[in-house]
């Protein structure tokens, strides 16, 4: 996965972002350019919170957790997320 911030090769780190900064999106043309991560994941849970939905999302044994305004409800979903929104943690030694 490409992140805006890097650190050395071959250590370890966990990758964060908001969950409102990700997209989904249930079209087939979702962007494949590379310049984002277009997982496809598959919608666990959806809340509706009164302002947004929220869903609870599974990319194999990844939970991914994200915010919505628009209620997707199909069983699988693409996630569009930009390297720029993602926050690289190094592994505490």
């Amino acid at each position: 996965m490409r992140v805006a911030r890097v650190c050395s090769a071959g250590s370890s780190a966990t990758v964060g972002l908001r969950s409102e900064r990700i997209t989904l999106t249930d079209r087939a043309d979702a962007p494949h350019d590379g310049a984002v991560h277009v997982p496809r994941a598959r919608i666990e849970q959806c809340s509706y919170t009164g302002a947004r939905f929220e869903y609870e999302l599974s990319i194999g044994d990844l939970r991914v957790h994200a915010e919505s305004p628009v209620r997707h409800t199909d069983g699988e979903i693409n996630l569009i997320i930009r390297p720029d929104d993602c926050l690289l943690f190094p592994a505490q030694v």
